[in-house]
């Protein structure tokens, strides 16, 4: 909310605060999509290495 009104008071159309909401809910799904990424990657770099012991 607090960005919103950023966005408004520095002569933000209601336009740019819907690009803006937008780009933050599509970079929390990045963000979330890299963490399952790395932990699914470390996973099978562990089992990997079990493999060659």
């Amino acid at each position: 909310m607090e960005e919103i009104l950023r966005i408004v008071s520095a002569g933000g159309t209601p336009l740019l605060v819907v690009i803006g909401y937008i780009l933050w809910k599509f970079d929390r799904r990045l963000v979330k999509i890299e963490t399952t990424l790395n932990n699914h990657l470390k996973h099978l770099q562990d089992e990997k290495e079990e493999e060659g012991r």
